[in-house]
């Protein structure tokens, strides 16, 4: 399911994927650690491989899925959701530009709309791998978004009053002389 997304079935499908990847990922980037960059990678392209293989089940015949479109369309979303209004040109149609949230919903519906439509015609994209990708975009977005959960009390509640001994700060509850 990983190594879907490191594959590609030409230099031409590997040069768009990664300009995609370079454009719109080296934005979010900078914006999130490490962790959590290579978190919605990776978990983008596990709910996208797993979207693609349910929707190849249900399908009379379907055909293999690779490329980094899944993982691409997560990262996409979480960029976009985070920055709606961030104005964007496709390659394609350089005189012409895209608020991020609108491009997004233009390319869900597309997906949406192609994925119903794959159902009786045979189509060359994963439109349900990318309609995944962009569902793990907006978990991630979600769990990111939410206020931080209170640390847990599972340290050893003596360890910050030795600290404050040790600085001259006296315990609290106690009645400083």
């Amino acid at each position: 399911m990983i190594t879907s997304a490191f594959s590609h079935s030409s230099a031409m499908h590997f040069g768009f994927n990664m300009l995609a990847f370079y454009s719109i990922g080296s934005s979010l980037y900078h914006s999130l650690s490490e962790r959590d960059f290579l978190s919605l990678y990776v978990g983008s392209t596990l709910i996208s491989s797993g979207m693609s293989l349910l929707s190849m089940a249900r399908m009379a015949n379907p055909a293999g899925s690779i490329g980094a479109s899944g993982a691409l369309y997560g990262i996409f979303t979480a960029y976009a959701l985070r920055n709606p209004d961030s104005e964007l040109m496709i390659i394609f149609l350089p005189f012409m530009t895209f608020s991020a949230l609108g491009l997004l919903k233009c390319l869900v519906g597309f997906d949406a709309v192609m994925l119903l439509a794959s159902f009786f015609v045979r189509t060359r994209l994963d439109h349900a791998g990318h309609l995944g990708g962009a569902l793990a975009g907006f978990i991630f977005h979600q769990l990111a978004s939410s206020p931080p959960r209170p640390p847990t009390a599972r340290r050893n509640p003596h360890w910050d009053t030795r600290a404050a001994q040790r600085q001259g700060v006296p315990p609290p509850g106690s009645s400083a002389v």
